[in-house]
């Protein structure tokens, strides 16, 4: 048909009212008490002459686009959307029949020289943030005049945001390394360096995971570590050769850490795994890694121990309490947080004396030092 098929013309090919087919195509169909044939008949129709709603029409009615507009940074520094976030985030929203609408946020809009058209004109109703790390106050401030629901995903507020609990993801993952027996633990995050953790200018994420840490650690009275990178061990970590003690001294220190717990997969695993290799450490007999990751991680085919990030749920959870603060105009939510779960993998083991002996003679041997 070279014409767009409209409620009158469907009305007119089965013979019911433009009101009982607007009716049994909105959904309405038991609301209504319409026969199961009444409905069939339509939707059959419809679909057989390829009608589609007219959702723009639809909103100008009722007030309503049953959009909701996802605001995330383009920046991959500043972003974090993994594929389980979106995943949860578009599964609910299709199930409650709605659509989404994405904006990325580039350098000019964080510098509040340009706001994206869904802030600008009636595109949605409601909309979910999605880390903005730094803070983008001119986005968040355009949020709160709009007056619309807004649920934020992965920053550390304390209402209407939804994230993982990274306190308890630490506590759990270094106390699963305690039961396996470690006692030196540290806590290794290469994606941030002193001057940072100094000026707190990294996501909240990377504290809350070290503090959980640290709270396993003192709880049983075994002493925390915090070992951080620096802009020369990320060059490393793009393939640039260096010496492994050069790249990593606490690797080959006297007191080395039998396990760490790191940060975010992604980040300076590549680089751990080709100093302990050069220097014959094997993982898991001399050193166990405990990451976390969005899903279970390998690298190079060698599975890891990992903290599964909640996001997959959080989409879900989010959009849907979105969805409702639309619907039933509800006020502000306290802030919730999801748990992690662990996926064994090959990386962890209990420590190993005889593994430790081998190490403390190759390390003597190589001028290195000692334990």
């Amino acid at each position: 048909m070279s014409q767009s098929v409209t409620i009158k013309m469907l009305a007119a090919e089965t013979g019911f009212s433009k009101e009982t087919v607007s009716h049994i195509l909105s959904g309405k169909a038991r609301k209504y008490h319409y026969s199961r044939k009444t409905e069939q008949t339509i939707t059959r129709t419809a679909r057989r002459l390829g009608y589609m709603p007219n959702s723009m029409a639809r909103a100008a009615r009722n007030g309503c686009s049953r959009a909701i507009g996802l605001i995330h940074c383009s920046s991959p520094a500043k972003s974090y959307m993994p594929d389980s976030l979106m995943n949860g985030i578009q599964e609910e929203i299709t199930r409650r029949n709605y659509h989404l609408v994405l904006a990325c946020v580039t350098e000019d809009i964080l510098q509040g020289k340009r706001i994206p058209k869904m802030l600008s004109e009636l595109m949605v109703d409601g909309f979910l943030t999605d880390y903005l790390y730094p803070s983008c106050s001119p986005i968040i401030k355009r949020i709160l005049h709009s007056r619309k629901p807004h649920i934020a995903i992965n920053v550390d507020l304390d209402k209407n945001c939804f994230r993982p609990n990274d306190r308890q993801g630490g506590f759990d993952a270094t106390q699963y390394l305690i039961g396996l027996g470690h006692k030196r633990i540290s806590f290794v995050d290469l994606s941030s360096n002193i001057m940072s953790w100094n000026e707190k200018s990294f996501h909240y994420s990377e504290l809350h995971r070290y503090e959980g840490y640290r709270d396993a650690m003192l709880q049983v009275g075994y002493q925390p570590g915090l070992i951080l990178g620096d802009e020369f061990m990320r060059w490393v970590d793009r393939g640039d050769a260096a010496a492994p003690q050069t790249i990593m001294p606490w690797l080959f220190s006297k007191n080395r850490p039998t396990a760490i717990l790191t940060y975010h997969a992604p980040t300076g695993l590549a680089t751990i795994f080709r100093a302990a290799d050069e220097q014959g450490i094997k993982i898991p007999e001399d050193l166990s890694i405990l990451t976390f990751s969005n899903k279970p991680y390998r690298l190079d085919g060698f599975s890891m121990t990992t903290m599964i990030e909640p996001f997959h749920t959080i989409g879900g959870e989010a959009a849907s309490a979105l969805i409702d603060k639309i619907e039933n105009g509800s006020g502000d939510l306290p802030a919730r947080e999801f748990p992690f779960s662990i996926v064994p993998g090959k990386s962890c083991a209990p420590p190993s004396e005889a593994g430790k002996k081998q190490f403390h003679m190759k390390i003597q041997k190589n001028g290195i030092g000692g334990f």
